[in-house]
């Protein structure tokens, strides 16, 4: 089927394929033999956990604003690219010295609440899916893919 297709534009935000004249992008997403990423972003930044966001009934710790100004300003670069989606697929990735002692699902909640404060995600409601890995890494890092979700169920 690669003889017969030609690859008109590929980049991460375009994928148009030609058959005969029919569009393929559908067929391929239905097949599984294509996977759209809307997004992927690299942040060199520890991971903040929701455990040190917070002070007494739910105020912001100083800890947690520096944080979200830390992000805001290295999200900035990946706002020209922004494709919205009804629904959303997120694939986050830690890389974290303190490996051991940091429960990763804990970083989540403030990375998703800075992804929808910077216009990545309509709504953190709207994210179906989401899976998290951490890695053990010399240097403290964050990336997180943007997909549309796909699969209705």
């Amino acid at each position: 089927m690669a003889g017969k297709c030609a690859l008109l534009c590929r980049r991460w935000d375009e994928l148009f394929f030609i058959y005969r004249g029919v569009d393929l992008l559908d067929l391929y997403l239905d097949m599984g033999l294509l996977e759209v990423c809307l997004m992927k972003i690299s942040i060199p930044l520890k991971p903040l956990s929701v455990n040190v966001c917070f002070q007494g009934r739910r105020f912001k710790t100083p800890a947690y604003k520096q944080y979200d100004r830390n992000l805001d300003h290295m999200l900035m670069p990946f706002k020209k690219n922004i494709i919205k989606s009804e629904w959303y697929e997120l694939r986050y990735t830690f890389y974290l010295k303190n490996y051991g002692m940091t429960d990763c699902d804990n970083c989540v909640k403030a990375l998703a609440d800075a992804l929808v404060r910077n216009g990545f995600l309509t709504d953190d409601r709207r994210i179906k899916r989401f899976t998290v890995e951490k890695f053990k890494a010399d240097i403290d890092g964050i990336e997180v893919e943007i997909l549309p979700y796909l699969m209705e169920n």
